[in-house]
């Protein structure tokens, strides 16, 4: 039995492993295909090391909990990954330009615990908590958290809040309750004591871990191959995978697909799938993600007030900055403000400096200092298309991951972060390929 699980991402590569190393799979040749090359296994795990202090930066997932997400936690440990703290120690916000800590904010509301107070300052953050209890029964999923929340507050609140958090997400009238709940319990700012942890490696290092084991297990993996075509051959219950490899095209034959592919390639295969299976694949929306990793010549913010650890939160285009210890500065953001530096990084390659500038520009403004004291040495920046993916109004993520993991016997699987009920995570693709296993499993007994 052939076996063809396509994509490198995380979900490709745990799902090529669990089946290489499981008994019930053991006779089975797995081939793994993806369409990057050695350098980019793992999709959205990329890493990459500053030159000068090697300290590395996670361009794209940058943290896990030992306490929301066990089977990520279980996997670097089993991998024999060196773990450290996600550096992140205290909060303060930048909204128009006014500086807060948490303690001010508390101070401001001190005796006024209604829930408006807590919607107008957002802190301490699970403000949400309280609104959700006192909602009453409504559809989380066929709710926009925006017509939800503007039940509360006017729409220059709803900014706030969106500013307060550091997700312009929060601000997408596309957003279901239910998405937005998840967002604002599922990450540091919101569960402070979650042993939040990022291999001393990089993230990369959990998919390089991945591919060298695979190869120790007979798994071939194929590089730089995209696939153009899923067909069905007629009287025989074997598909012919077609791919594309530079100029020339290639066909391999599999009794057992697993596509563990982005949402935007399985949508370009859209007329290889049935119609339930192709409404499913529009279930989901992608949200552009930007994150830079600056370097400077100093840590000009200690004079400024801020220190290693500082999560700062702000209305201006840089939306997070954590200040970090290797002497770095981590700036998230997504949504309308990851297009307006990925425009910037864009235009820098026309007009080197324009990025340096605008960061420069920004952090000054951010900090109250003058920009020119704010000297960048380096800048790693990366700009997803589709970074995350949030479940759209009115679907349902468990009818849908099930629809799309497939029959057993019917041979052809979809699964992975996007698709998960905990998408946007790690944790997300590894539940949704330990589902199939499961599935897999089972019809095999």
């Amino acid at each position: 039995m052939t076996t063809v699980v396509v994509g490198a991402g995380i979900a490709g590569l745990y799902a090529a492993w669990r089946m290489a190393t499981s008994k019930a799979h053991r006779r089975s040749t797995i081939k793994l295909f993806h369409d990057g090359d050695a350098s980019a296994v793992g999709g959205r795990l990329q890493s990459c090391a500053c030159p000068e202090t090697g300290a590395v930066f996670n361009m794209g997932a940058g943290r896990i909990s030992r306490g929301q997400h066990p089977r990520a936690s279980a996997l670097v440990d089993a991998l024999g990954l060196a773990v450290s703290p996600f550096e992140y120690q205290s909060d303060s916000w930048v909204i128009e330009r006014d500086r807060r800590t948490v303690a001010q904010l508390l101070r401001e509301r001190a005796g006024d615990l209604s829930i408006d107070a807590r919607l107008r300052d957002c802190a301490p953050m699970n403000w949400h908590e309280e609104a959700w209890r006192v909602s009453g029964e409504f559809d989380e999923h066929g709710t926009s958290f925006v017509e939800w929340i503007s039940g509360f507050v006017d729409e220059q609140q709803v900014r706030k809040i969106q500013d307060r958090h550091g997700y312009g997400i929060l601000g997408n009238r596309e957003l279901p309750v239910s998405e937005a709940r998840r967002i604002l319990q599922q990450h540091p700012e919101t569960q402070h004591g979650d042993d939040w942890i990022e291999p001393v490696a990089g993230f990369q290092a959990i998919a390089q871990a991945l591919a060298t084991r695979l190869e120790a297990l007979d798994v071939e993996i194929v590089h730089e191959h995209r696939l153009v075509e899923i067909a069905q051959l007629p009287g025989q219950p074997h598909r012919r995978l077609s791919f594309l490899h530079r100029t020339a095209g290639r066909s391999v034959d599999a009794d057992r697909v697993v596509l563990a592919m982005p949402q935007q390639a399985l949508l370009s295969l859209v007329q290889d799938f049935e119609p339930d299976v192709r409404d499913a694949l529009q279930s989901v929306s992608p949200v552009p993600l930007f994150k830079l990793f600056v370097t400077f010549e100093s840590p000009w913010w200690e004079e400024a007030g801020f220190c290693a650890g500082d999560c700062v939160r702000t209305d201006l285009e840089l939306q997070k900055v954590y200040f970090r210890a290797d002497g770095s500065a981590l700036i998230y953001c997504d949504s309308a403000a990851a297009e307006h530096w990925a425009r910037l990084m864009a235009s820098d390659a026309e007009r080197p400096g324009t990025l340096q500038r605008a960061i420069a520009r920004q952090l000054g403004e951010l900090a109250a200092v003058d920009a020119d004291v704010i000297r960048v040495k380096r800048i790693h920046a990366k700009f997803w298309r589709a970074g995350v993916h949030f479940w759209r109004i009115g679907m349902s993520p468990r009818r849908v991951h099930d629809l799309l993991l497939g029959n057993a016997a019917g041979g052809l699987h979809i699964c992975g972060e996007a698709f998960s009920p905990n998408s946007g995570w790690i944790e997300g693709a590894l539940e949704s390929v330990d589902a199939l296993i499961d599935r897999l499993d089972r019809f095999r007994c």
